[in-house]
């Protein structure tokens, strides 16, 4: 099974995950056209130099709109963000779950895209997620926590918890 990773590199937001067993040109130009609807496309993208892309780097992209960069033949490390994410969801997920098919890896990536953005820490951003840039619940400092109870939420079909002041 293949997975299409999408990263914004300035926030290391995930933009888009899909997987598929059969990727071709076609299936990943249409995924770039649903990450990126009506005027949402960036500027530049990053790229590997994947035979599957040549397409999207000759006809795809450019009339999205979009500058196509391209890193060094068998250089990985001049696109290390993305690299570290395959490295970061190995290990939070692929390592913990063996998906059925399909269908089932879809899904896991729509959960754990949403844990990424909006749940899990990370250090590029001061420890927050990338779509948190602020204190989740800054008010524990100001009270008597002797009494309050910490509950835990689960994300990811509990693979993962977050921790919070329970009410």
């Amino acid at each position: 099974m293949y997975i299409l990773n999408i990263i914004h590199h300035g926030s290391r937001r995930l933009i888009w995950a899909a997987a598929t067993y059969n990727p071709s040109s076609q299936w990943i130009a249409q995924q770039i056209r649903e990450a990126f609807p009506y005027d949402s496309a960036p500027d530049i993208m990053l790229m590997d130099r994947d035979q599957l892309f040549l397409p999207l780097v000759h006809y795809t992209l450019p009339h999205m709109g979009i500058q196509v960069k391209r890193i060094d033949y068998k250089c990985p490390w001049q696109n290390g963000v993305v690299e570290r994410f395959i490295l970061t969801l190995r290990i939070d997920l692929l390592d913990m779950i063996v998906p059925l098919n399909e269908t089932h890896m879809n899904r896991l990536l729509d959960k754990y895209m949403y844990f990424y953005n909006n749940v899990r820490p990370h250090m590029y951003n001061q420890d927050y997620p990338p779509a948190v840039q602020a204190p989740i619940n800054a008010d524990y400092q100001s009270q008597d926590n002797s009494c309050k109870k910490i509950e835990a939420v689960p994300w990811v079909g509990g693979f993962h918890h977050s921790y919070r002041w329970a009410a």
